[in-house]
């Protein structure tokens, strides 16, 4: 988005998000009160789709694609997402993985 997000309104999103985040874990459960059907999910998830920046955002959307099996797109600007992948990529070669060596070895105990 080529426009910046006020605070007011970065913080209606975020609740939002948060809103849809809580429905999505209490297992779209609409006695709870949050949605009274699916549409109005939709609905919200779309709209705060447009602010991928905010990562609260990406985890609402990330959870409503899961729970009912849609693909939402995300509007996220191009450094965010640069810094997203580097993120990831940084992840991945943290991750532990087990290296077998051969050879011969010589221990030895005092």
């Amino acid at each position: 988005m080529s426009k910046k997000l006020s605070i007011k309104n970065r913080d209606e999103v975020i609740k939002i998000a948060r809103k849809v985040k809580t429905f999505c874990k209490s297992g779209l459960d609409i006695s709870k009160g949050i949605y009274n059907n699916n549409d109005e999910l939709i609905s919200d998830t779309v709209y705060i789709s447009n602010y991928g920046e905010i990562s609260s955002v990406r985890k609402a959307v990330k959870l409503v694609e899961e729970a009912l099996d849609l693909k939402i797109p995300l509007q996220i600007p191009e450094d965010i997402q640069k810094d997203i992948n580097e993120k990831e990529k940084l992840k991945k070669d943290m991750t532990p993985r087990f290296q077998v060596k051969y050879g011969k070895f010589f221990v030895q105990f005092d």
